[in-house]
Parts: structure tokens; C-alpha cells; sequence
């Protein structure tokens, strides 16, 4: 399949779609939460209702560590621009001799018109070996040989 800067917007949008679903159930899930919360009734077992309380309250505040980092991948998708690169950097889509790698942020691998393709961070290790490659350079990851075959 031939990649261009029209797959790279799809994939992108792909991306944004997932990113957005998941702040949509952790928001949910938090809003489940503070309504457990507030329906804990007291009772003459003060120390359980103050732990139970105390418990959904831990659980509310990692919920919104989540919803925090996946917000600021939802910015770090928005932001990044699209061009056409020659060199394998943030915002590249990259083809190899195995698969596809688009540096944007981890989303995992998603399907786009029946092409998979890694969504990944500039953290990732793969893409620390492959930023600042260019076409027809070979890398080698895990003991694996990869040739880059095309960079968007």
C-alpha cells in the first residue's frame, strides 16, 4: 500500500478517535465514582464508611492522574503537525520491511484501511532507533534486521 499524507491524516484522526473514547469511559468511570461516594451513608460503623470513603476517594484521584496523561496525549496528537519527511522524526509515518510506525503518540497498533499500523510515542524504544533514519537505511532492533522502506 502506498503511504501519503492523506493515510497519515487518517491515521491521525484514527488516533484522535481512540484518545477522545478513552477520556469519554475514564470520565465516566470517575463520575461513577464521586456518585459512590456521595451515597455512602454513615453508619454506627464510623470507621467503615471513613475507609470506604477514603478508598473510592484514592481511587477518584488515580482515575484523574489517567485522564490527565491521556488528555495530554489527546494535545500532543493535536499539535503535531503532518508534513512529508525524508527523515524519520515526530509526525513521520514509516514503512519497514515488517511493518508500519506512525511516531505520534502511544495509542498502540490500529487498523486504517486494512493497514496496521504501531502508533507510537517518540519514547518508544523502536522509534528512538528510527528517528533521524531515512529511506533505504537499515536498523536493527531486538536482534531484528529492518529495513526502512519509506518515510511520510
Amino acid at each position: 500500500m502506498k503511504i501519503d499524507l492523506q493515510l497519515k491524516l487518517k491515521i491521525k484522526a484514527h488516533c484522535m478517535k481512540m484518545v477522545s473514547q478513552k477520556i469519554e469511559d475514564i470520565n465516566a468511570v470517575i463520575q461513577g465514582l464521586k456518585e459512590s461516594r456521595s451515597n455512602e451513608t454513615k453508619s454506627s460503623a464510623g470507621d467503615k464508611f471513613e475507609t470506604s470513603r477514603a478508598m473510592l476517594d484514592l481511587e477518584i484521584d488515580k482515575q484523574m492522574a489517567v485522564l490527565s496523561d491521556w488528555q495530554t496525549k489527546q494535545s500532543r496528537i493535536d499539535l503535531t503537525k503532518l508534513d512529508n519527511y525524508k527523515i524519520a522524526q515526530s509526525g513521520a509515518l514509516i514503512e519497514t520491511d515488517s511493518d508500519y510506525y506512525f511516531i505520534l503518540e502511544s495509542v498502540g497498533r490500529i487498523q486504517v484501511e486494512k493497514l496496521s499500523v504501531f502508533c507510537l510515542s517518540v519514547n518508544a524504544p523502536i522509534a528512538q532507533i528510527l528517528i533521524g533514519e531515512k529511506k533505504g537505511e537499515r536498523i536493527k532492533f531486538r536482534d531484528k534486521n529492518i529495513v526502512v522502506k519509506s518515510i511520510v
